[in-house]
């Protein structure tokens, strides 16, 4: 664990971000979710959802009693990484080749009670 993560981040946050945080709706710039329909579950492929502040690009399911289980990366934009590394350092160590933090989780639960986790697989 970080001690004071969420603080020390927050410091260094450029602007953009911080008026993002303020928001109580998220904006969604893009929004792609193929799907296939098998028997009563609904299999997500190559889903992507797209924010200012982050992309969530991942695979799963959900069921017609709204069960959900969902692999995803999110993605936190080049800019944001590098004020948030600036800020803590070791999270340099999830950034992949383009400079992105780069988070892998698992999503899962019934909707709307979702819970969302870090992979640490």
């Amino acid at each position: 664990m970080l001690p004071r993560l969420a603080e020390k981040v927050e410091q260094n946050l450029p602007q953009k971000y911080k008026d993002a945080l303020k928001k109580e709706d998220t904006d969604l710039k893009k929004v792609n979710i193929e799907t296939r329909l098998r028997g009563k579950t609904v299999y997500l492929d190559n889903s992507e959802i797209e924010t200012d502040s982050f992309i969530l690009k991942g695979s799963g399911e959900f069921t017609l009693d709204r069960e959900i289980t969902l692999k995803a990366n999110v993605y936190i934009p080049q800019d944001l990484s590098k004020s948030m590394v600036e800020s803590v350092e070791e999270l340099s160590s999830i950034q992949d080749e383009l400079g992105q933090i780069m988070i892998p989780v698992i999503i899962s639960g019934r909707y709307p009670r979702l819970t969302f986790m870090p992979d640490l697989n």
